[in-house]
C-alpha cells in the first residue's frame, strides 16, 4: 500500500511531520555549527525539497534561479577533484522550487545581491565563483 491509498489528509499529516523533521534536523545542524550559522540549516532544507545532491547545491549560482518560474537549472556540482567544480553539460536539468522554500530562497536572492561578490564557502572553496550561500553576518 501507498501513502497515496491512506487519502489526502493522511497524506498531508505525514508532509507536515516530514517538515517538522526536516526543520528539526536543519535547526540542530545550525546549533552544531561554529557561529551558529543558519546557511547550513538553509542548505540541508533547499538540499532536501529540491532533492539535490550537496554538490549540486554548492554549485549553484544566483544565475541558475528562475525567480518568474520558481525553477532551479542544475548546470554544475562541486567535486572532490581538482578544479572542484565540474559542469553538468547536457546533463543538466530543471528543477522546481516548491512553494514552501521559496521565501527561503527569494531570501538568499536577496542578500546576494544584482551582482553578487564570489565567496569561498566551506563546502566549495574554489575562488571565483558565485554560490547562493551568503556571507555569514
Amino acid at each position: 500500500m501507498k501513502l497515496a491509498d491512506y487519502g489526502e489528509a493522511t497524506m498531508d499529516l505525514a508532509l507536515r511531520g516530514l517538515e517538522l523533521t526536516l526543520v528539526a534536523l536543519a535547526d540542530a545542524l545550525v546549533a552544531a555549527s561554529h557561529d551558529q550559522y543558519r546557511g547550513w540549516g538553509d542548505v540541508v532544507v533547499f538540499a532536501a525539497c529540491t532533492a539535490a545532491r550537496i554538490g549540486e547545491v554548492s554549485g549553484c549560482r544566483v544565475g541558475d534561479i528562475d525567480t518568474d518560474q520558481w525553477i532551479w537549472t542544475v548546470r554544475r556540482q562541486t567535486t572532490p577533484a581538482p578544479g572542484g567544480l565540474t559542469d553538468k553539460g547536457k546533463r543538466a536539468r530543471k528543477v522546481p522550487i516548491v512553494e514552501e522554500i521559496r521565501p527561503l530562497v527569494a531570501q538568499r536572492l536577496l542578500s546576494a545581491g544584482p551582482n553578487p561578490e564570489p565567496r569561498r564557502s566551506p563546502v566549495h572553496r574554489s575562488p571565483g565563483r558565485t554560490h547562493l550561500h551568503r556571507s555569514p553576518a
